[in-house]
Order: C-alpha cells, then sequence, then structure tokens
C-alpha cells in the first residue's frame, strides 16, 4: 500500500516520533512543553500544537499517516506553505528536540556544566569568577 502524495514521507515521521514522546518519562513531557512555549528557546508558537498533535498520536499508540497539509496548517495557520517548508520547520522542530535534550543532560552533568562555565568566565575575562569557581568545582570533585 502506497502512502498518499499528501503523507509525510515515512523517514520524517519516523525521526519525529523517536525524538517526541516515545522515549520521554512523564515529566520531560510536560518539561519540553514549558520549553517550546519559552520564547528565549522557541520563536516558533505554532510548535506548541504540533507538539500536542504528536503527542496524540503517541499517546494513542499508533502511527497514523500525517499528512503534510495539516501539519502545514498546524504549523503555518496564517499562510499556506510549501511541503518543503513544512519540512524545514519539521527540522527546526527537530532541532529543538535535540536542544531540550542536551539541556536536560548539561543540567544533571555537574562537571561538564562547570567546565563550560568557566570555559565562559575565562573569554569574559572574569578572573574573580573564575577563580571562586575553579575552587567550587575542585571542591565538589573532591567531595568536600
Amino acid at each position: 500500500m502506497t502512502a498518499s502524495p499528501d503523507a509525510l514521507e515515512s523517514k520524517d515521521k519516523q525521526a519525529i516520533y523517536e525524538y517526541t514522546l516515545k522515549s520521554f518519562q512523564k515529566k520531560e513531557i510536560g518539561q519540553f512543553r514549558l520549553y517550546l512555549q519559552s520564547e528565549f528557546h522557541n520563536k516558533n508558537s505554532h510548535f506548541v500544537a504540533f507538539y500536542d498533535l504528536l503527542s496524540h498520536i503517541v499517546n494513542k499508540q499508533h502511527s497514523a499517516d500525517l499528512d503534510i497539509r495539516e501539519v502545514a496548517g498546524i504549523l503555518s495557520p496564517d499562510r499556506k506553505i510549501s511541503d518543503v517548508q513544512v519540512r524545514l520547520l519539521i527540522s527546526r522542530f527537530r532541532e529543538l528536540l535535540e536542544d531540550f535534550l542536551v539541556y536536560q543532560h548539561f543540567r544533571k552533568n555537574r562537571s561538564l556544566r562547570d567546565s563550560i562555565l568557566l570555559n565562559a568566565l575565562r573569554e569574559k575575562n572574569l578572573k574573580g569568577n573564575f577563580r571562586k569557581t575553579m575552587n567550587q568545582a575542585s571542591q565538589a570533585k573532591n567531595g568536600q
């Protein structure tokens, strides 16, 4: 059975599902929604509605074809966009998912956070803050 020409390509759909709720814990589901709602992280407010659609599909545990026109209507309700633009927006959505996963991992890994903070402080030439952070990181590493 072949998919309709308006169906999202199988590889695009599979990639979206793999990055969404299938791997998220319940807490992460809500956290990612908040992440999407943050204008600091996400400039496209329509991604929240797209995420809600994906959540509904994954929660129902079916892999119904996502119609590219339906997705286009959700991602850009104010104007018509091409299939290429839909795929670009989906790529941006996947980037946000990946950024969220990195952010979650970063928050859990104190030594990685300290290392990046030290580099940032050094680049900004904030010597006092650098020394204080270096001492705190060293103490934390030594378990003091």
